[in-house]
């Protein structure tokens, strides 16, 4: 019996099988409550996390990311290891205008205390900062 459990791998013993059913079933719930992405009318992209829909200003940057990639990275080879450019020299950031907004940090007055809120995904923030700036919409 010993020696047939040293010819199988670590991964195909019975209690890693099992733990890999029930991972696979959590992700299969875990992506049902959020809704299938696959099954939604229309065709706006959205996050599906928060099924926020994406601004159509940042939709052409995510759909193009492999062409931009592939394109950054033929500039790479063609100035550092064909050209002048020493391999070593610091990188030019690319921005994705989508996540340049992410951590700035908005200051509320509550009462008489001031909070600072970071500017995210976070619901309760941007709600938040919505109450606070929109004071005269009812």
């Amino acid at each position: 019996m010993e020696a047939d459990r040293s010819t199988e791998h670590h991964e195909l013993g019975p209690s890693a099988v099992k733990r890999a059913h029930g991972t696979i079933d959590k992700i299969k719930a875990a992506i049902l409550s959020h809704g299938n992405p696959f099954t939604t009318e229309g065709d706006k992209l959205y996050n599906v996390i928060t099924l926020a829909y994406i601004p159509d200003e940042y939709i052409p940057q995510i759909l193009n990311a492999d062409v931009t990639g592939q394109k950054l990275y033929e500039d790479y080879v063609s100035e550092r290891i064909n050209g002048d450019v020493s391999l070593w020299a610091p990188v030019k950031i690319v921005n994705n205008k989508m996540f340049l907004s992410g951590n700035k940090k908005i200051t509320v007055k509550l009462r008489d205390n001031t909070v600072d809120l970071k500017e995210t995904k976070d619901l309760f923030a941007r709600l938040m900062v919505l109450a606070r700036s929109n004071r005269d919409i009812n």
